[in-house]
């Protein structure tokens, strides 16, 4: 047991930060300081993102307005059996008053997600 504690303890040496590059390419002028990609090709890439994010949301509020139309007509054909039931001496469910009351709710959450427009902040505001 001893004999390990008389081992020479390695002394520790001075350590750097230094970033991790899988490929260690040299630095020309074109590349920025900051990473080894070539400005214009960050620009190329944000402007690819910005145009992927943009069809994004473009199918999203898409979907929404399928949706919206679904829930319209799922609305109107409520009301029609509502109407159909009152007018044949029936009495129509309280299940299909709180249905009514749900679909309202999901229409206009729907109108205000189709139709909202994003307020661009401007850079000098």
């Amino acid at each position: 047991m001893s004999s390990s504690a008389n081992k020479e303890k390695p002394e520790i040496g001075e350590e750097g930060d230094e970033p991790l590059f899988i490929d260690k390419a040299p630095i020309d002028k074109e590349n920025s300081s900051n990473g080894l990609i070539p400005s214009h090709k960050v620009r190329d890439i944000e402007e690819q993102i910005k145009a992927a994010k943009s069809y994004h949301n473009i199918l999203l509020q898409d979907k929404g307005f399928h949706l919206l139309i679904f829930c319209i007509i799922l609305v109107a054909c409520i009301y029609a059996a509502d109407c159909f039931l009152i007018n044949n001496g029936m009495q129509s469910s309280t299940l299909m008053k709180s249905f009514f009351e749900l679909l309202k709710f999901i229409i206009s959450i729907l109108i205000g997600f189709v139709f909202a427009k994003v307020a661009v902040n401007e850079p000098g505001d």
